[in-house]
């Protein structure tokens, strides 16, 4: 035997090949490391041979070991996640050399960033979630023309996962609610406080002003705060990774990150349905009501009454036999209650529907009508002031937010 491979003649076959691996990846970072960075940032300093699977803090090693299963567990997805032990630099870095280690990539923290945000776990791991959007482009193969944009991806990522966070690791504080208001807080601080955002718009590292991440993560957030409020968890309607990535996509190719907050979005989306809300809702399956008007005091054959005319967009919803109903409440918000069985929900409000079924996978509805006689209001003679909203059912499944209330009286 040659001379030269005389050490390794007592190795085994898999042990000789993960030493040549090794030498492999080390050759790598002497020729050529600056490539294999997601570059969220110069990490020429950090020395991979340095790193180790400690912070050096049994309570934050706990801490970003149940991060990292709970994030691997939701995205589908696989990283080492090392620290930096002595690198003051204030930052994270993910690394797409899963090639090597069987999985997906690797994240490194800085003890720098460690001590910048550990007083605040959530701004650490919306930050690890962040680097695991990247992880996830190392997976996939994805990645935008402009870096800036893949930075905004990875933000949405974040505030998918700060949304999902309280169900994935069973901790809640007082309430949903209270919970969902912490991960806001979490990473509305963390670009606007801490600065992590730049307006470095000629440097090619440029990652997108504070704003426009707090606006991306935003869009994640509340996108996902959305389907479980409207479709439930752990259910088929909340967008796979592929749908998210068109998601996100479609919205930084609008300038969503630019021109809205997210959350301003899912409150006023039945008003101002701009192309920002059709790139965050084309993949999902629902309905959005644009617009709502009424003709009273109308004949529909014998029938003396009004027809509710509606204007709403169905997403996802090729094929699907769905249904539009609108509900009657007196002004103070009490449902009217049906008396002849004609009108009526299976609980006995005052209500008319009709079904739909799209042609198209995003489909538009101009003028969809509805009408009621106003016998089946079930109302008092003289004024009465009364309102109705909308809501879709593809079965029994809500296909998100009902309408805004419509307010009318009618003199009867």
């Amino acid at each position: 035997m040659n001379n030269l491979f005389k050490p390794f003649s007592n190795i085994s076959a898999s042990k000789l090949l993960q030493i040549i691996l090794n030498i492999g990846f080390l050759v790598i970072l002497l020729v050529g490391v600056n490539s294999l960075y997601s570059q969220c940032n110069n990490f020429s300093e950090i020395t991979l041979s340095e790193t180790t699977n400690s912070t050096g803090s049994y309570y934050l090693d706990q801490f970003f070991y149940r991060e990292k299963k709970a994030i691997e567990s939701f995205f589908k997805v696989k990283a080492n996640l090392n620290f930096s032990p002595n690198t003051n630099y204030v930052n994270a870095v993910a690394i797409n050399n899963g090639y090597l280690y069987g999985n997906n990539g690797t994240i490194v923290f800085t003890k720098g960033i460690i001590n910048d945000l550990k007083e605040i776990e959530l701004k650490l791991a919306c930050v690890l979630a962040h680097e695991f959007g990247h992880i996830l482009q190392y997976k996939y193969g994805w990645q935008f023309k402009e870096h800036k944009n893949d930075e905004l991806f990875c933000d949405f990522i974040a505030g998918i996962y700060l949304s999902n966070r309280p169900f994935l690791l069973h901790d809640f504080p007082a309430n949903y609610s209270e919970a969902l208001e912490l991960g806001r807080e979490s990473y509305v601080g963390l670009y606007t406080q801490h600065r992590y955002g730049d307006f470095e718009f000629n440097d090619p590292d440029h990652h997108g002003t504070p704003d426009e991440r707090v606006n991306a993560t935003a869009m994640g957030f509340y996108l996902s705060g959305y389907c479980d409020q409207y479709y439930g968890r752990n259910n088929s309607y909340f967008p796979n990774i592929s749908q998210l990535y068109k998601i996100s996509q479609n919205m930084i190719e609008q300038g969503c990150a630019e021109l809205e907050r997210g959350e301003e979005i899912f409150t006023n989306y039945s008003e101002n349905y701009t192309n920002c809300t059709k790139a965050l809702f084309s993949e999902i399956e629902s309905v959005f009501y644009r617009k709502i008007w009424v003709e009273f005091d109308i004949y529909e054959g014998r029938e003396y009454g009004m027809r509710i005319h509606v204007k709403f967009n169905a997403n996802k919803l090729m094929y699907k036999n769905c249904d539009l109903i609108a509900y009657f409440y007196f002004a103070s918000g009490t449902e009217i209650h049906d008396y002849n069985g004609n009108y009526r929900t299976v609980t006995g409000q005052v209500s008319v529907g009709h079904s739909f079924k799209p042609n198209y996978e995003n489909a538009l509805y101009s003028d969809f009508e509805l009408f009621i006689p106003y016998s089946e209001l079930h109302i008092g003679r003289g004024k009465n002031d009364l309102k109705f909203n909308l809501i879709a059912f593809k079965g029994n499944k809500q296909l998100g937010p009902p309408s805004k209330f419509y307010s009318f009286y009618v003199n009867y």
